[in-house]
């Protein structure tokens, strides 16, 4: 979820693994609550435990991103915003001596 991105404090580390913890928690519940009040049996897309939690929240994260990119195309008429917004440049990921042979 993103949390290895962040240098904190113990006592913040502590809390922040807490709230990412209550969150997976939550969601997981509450698809667990809207299945059972439908009475539908879980589907194999259905979030069991948090991990699967963790897939669906990238997934949507990926999809709302991907819709992004294309309003921004569609309204610029250009990929090149896009890029520019959404991709960083080569240089800054990665060292080129990273790839010398």
């Amino acid at each position: 979820m993103g949390i290895a991105d962040y240098q904190l404090q113990a006592f913040e580390a502590h809390a922040v693994v807490f709230l990412a913890l209550a969150y997976l928690q939550y969601r997981l519940v509450q698809s667990l609550a809207a299945a059972y009040q439908t009475g539908q049996a879980l589907t194999h897309d259905q979030p069991k435990a948090p991990a699967d939690v963790i897939r669906l929240h990238r997934a949507e994260h990926h999809i709302q991103l991907l819709q992004a990119a294309a309003q921004l195309a569609l309204q610029c008429g250009s990929i090149t915003p896009v890029l520019s917004k959404f991709v960083r440049p080569f240089s800054t990921l990665t060292s080129q001596a990273e790839f010398a042979v």
